[in-house]
């Protein structure tokens, strides 16, 4: 229901987050309102004020012209206003069709977007005063803002030495050829940080600039874009756990520096890995990829309109700021130029990194799940023991494949010059013993057995050393590197459409074959000596409980496929997998993890989990945990209570068309 308001009245209209409800009208006999802050704007100038803003602020509305062709204007200007000069920035629905706005002389668009009559279309404004510049985006769900009309815009030009702003104003010109009226709604005027996803600029002299983004307490990616105004100029872009209001709160940042170089900040200081310029009015993507758990990070810049073809790794591991040892959580991204000159704008500040994340770490790591969702993870030259929520609890400085027994006692098997390496420490990596024996050809997986012993997997050999230390080989179990060691023994493929399944001591347990035309390509074995193994079909295959149909695309099959056997060697299930074919499995006795070679002209991170009944539980297709969208889903583990750690070559789509990627171990939820 609509009242009509003539003369001076208390208009609650416009909410202005921090700044105060409501102001006073001006005289407008056009101006009405509604419970749903609404007001029509006619042939009558409408004015609204608010709160005088100096710095950085945004606008939002949403607008509903009665007609076609009208010319209608909303502005913000210095006080009320009653001729267009009045207005600093502005958005028209002008009388060819279409939304503008003013950039100092005159009426442009950054993009045609046409409008249509009793259509809703919802703005958002974001200005800067000290810049005398605006923004205008549009979009047709509120707070979807997916079209950019104006991207720092100069205010008109009669508003070119303006120092404040406090007024929303609205107007419809009506000359013979157009008419019609404009609904306003939902007007809200915000002076604090800009939203997510939008644009904030720091300039020389103007302090900090922040804005929020979603918390992650362990590791994330966020994303954003940064241009500098000017060379040689010192402006800083970071991230936070709060608001920043000094440099030591920044856990994170880069700078564009007097040097004309990008730099990153480890520790104390500046630095950075290339050497890479900038160019006064580029716009750079920023990828910053922070482990918050080990207070480090790496930062990836790419610049597309200088023609590049991969990201520029600037930073790789570098730490936090002493300041901010103890953040627990980043959650702000936040700009300031400390030159006399410059500016930097920053647009679409976003926290790319999914709720099932608990962390990531960069590299490529062997994982054995430990206690209460703690793990072991080892690369090739160092093995940590890293607590459920990403921080490492102890070190040892040596790497390879890694096993831990019900005792808590930690193994690692590696290959030296002198055949297979396999030590053993406690949990806290003192040495227990170190064993040696002959094998050739790389670790394949290791691990410990319920009664004692210690099983090493190498290329179509199995090396047991036995509770005295002694050791035994059997050769001949697997057909490739098609085998996996588990705590009641181990399995293979042996070829020939035949799986088998053997002892600790090397006796067979069973062994179980199908029909048809398959590449096996990875198994694993579960604590009750279950088995799961998978690959690529090719035409139609029946594993003994349904038939799996051919799939095939423009750009080649995807067959992949898991089968779930029991300890027994009796079939659970087998289902087709979206993808080419299974690159690892990780099976815990009642879950299964698959992850998926999918290329589908690039290659994507596609990873499924099943329970025991053969129902698929999630589905990480085509996502890269904030890493980026492309890439290689690889080695991958679980735990007990359904814990996945999964080793990802991510590829951002800027790096899809190079062989660049960048590893990344993360640790992610299934419930």
């Amino acid at each position: 229901m609509r009242k009509r308001v003539v003369g001076r009245a208390v208009l609650c209209a416009v909410a202005i987050a921090g700044i105060g409800a409501c102001s006073e009208t001006v005289d407008d006999p056009q101006v009405t309102s509604e419970a749903t802050s609404c007001m029509l704007v006619g042939t009558t100038w409408w004015n609204q004020g608010f709160s005088p803003q100096t710095g950085t602020f945004h606008v939002e509305f949403s607008a509903t012209p009665s007609a076609p062709n009208i010319d209608a204007v909303i502005g913000i200007s210095d006080g009320a206003a009653s001729t267009w000069s009045k207005l600093a920035a502005i958005v028209r629905f002008n009388p060819e069709g279409f939304i503008d706005a003013r950039a100092g002389g005159e009426y442009r668009a950054d993009s045609s977007y046409r409008y249509d009559a009793n259509t809703t279309y919802y703005f958002r404004v974001d200005i800067d005063v000290r810049a005398r510049t605006y923004s205008v985006r549009v979009g047709f769900q509120p707070g979807e803002f997916t079209s950019s009309i104006a991207q720092n815009y100069p205010f008109r030009t009669e508003q070119a030495s303006v120092t404040r702003l406090s007024n929303i104003a609205g107007f419809v010109n009506r000359p013979e050829t157009s008419g019609g009226s404009v609904q306003l709604c939902g007007i809200n005027i915000d002076a604090s940080s800009t939203g997510a996803g939008d644009c904030f600029a720091s300039n020389a002299g103007g302090g900090f600039a922040n804005v929020g983004v979603a918390p992650s307490p362990g590791g994330l990616a966020i994303t954003f874009t940064a241009k500098p105004s000017s060379a040689n100029i010192d402006g800083v872009v970071g991230v936070a756990g709060k608001t920043v209001t000094a440099y030591n709160d920044m856990a994170a940042s880069i700078r564009f520096f007097t040097n004309g170089l990008i730099e990153a900040r480890d520790g104390d200081v500046y630095r950075a890995d290339v050497a890479l310029p900038y160019t006064a009015g580029d716009t750079y993507d920023v990828t910053f990829v922070l482990d918050v758990p080990t207070k480090t990070y790496s930062v990836y810049v790419y610049n597309y309109a200088r023609g590049w073809y991969s990201a520029v790794k600037v930073a790789t591991g570098y730490h936090f700021r002493p300041q901010q040892e103890t953040v627990a959580r980043i959650d702000h991204v936040a700009t300031v130029v400390a030159s006399t000159t410059g500016r930097v704008d920053v647009c679409r500040a976003v926290n790319r990194s999914p709720s099932a994340l608990h962390y990531l770490r960069e590299g490529s790591f062997h994982v054995v799940p430990f206690v209460g969702d703690s793990a072991l993870i080892a690369d090739g030259t160092r093995t940590y023991r890293v607590s459920a929520d990403g921080a490492t609890t102890a070190t040892y400085g040596a790497g390879g494949h890694v096993a831990v027994d019900r005792d808590g006692n930690i193994y690692l098997a590696r290959e030296a010059s002198g055949g297979l390496v396999v030590e053993s420490y406690t949990s806290s990596f003192s040495p227990r013993w170190t064993r040696l024996a002959e094998a050739s050809g790389g670790v394949i997986g290791i691990a410990t057995t319920v009664t004692g012993e210690v099983l090493v997997a190498v290329p179509s050999q199995i090396v047991r050393f036995g509770t005295d230390g002694s050791a035994r080989t059997w050769p001949g179990i697997a057909a490739g590197n098609m085998i996996a060691v588990g705590a009641m023994g181990y399995a293979g493929y042996v070829g020939g459409n035949r799986i088998e399944s053997h002892y600790s001591d090397g006796t067979l347990a069973w062994s179980w074959a199908f029909n048809g035309s398959a590449d096996i390509t990875a198994i694993a074995v579960g604590p009750d000596g279950s088995l799961v193994f998978g690959g690529e079909y090719y035409g139609t295959i029946n594993f003994g409980d349904r038939d799996l149909y051919p799939s095939n695309g423009s750009e080649g099959a995807y067959n992949a496929f898991m089968v779930v056997l029991s300890a027994q060697g009796r079939l659970q299930f087998s289902t087709r997998l979206g993808g080419r074919w299974v690159n690892a499995l990780a099976f815990n006795g009642s879950r299964s993890v698959a992850a998926v070679y999918d290329y589908m002209q690039f290659p994507y991170n596609t990873m499924y989990v099943y329970d025991w009944s053969g129902t698929m539980l999630r589905n990480w297709s085509e996502e890269g945990f904030g890493l980026g969208d492309h890439g290689n889903a690889g080695e991958v583990a679980i735990s007990a209570s359904g814990r996945v750690w999964a080793n990802l070559d991510a590829m951002p789509y800027w790096t899809s068309l190079e062989p660049t990627s960048w590893p990344y171990l993360v640790s992610i939820a299934t419930q």
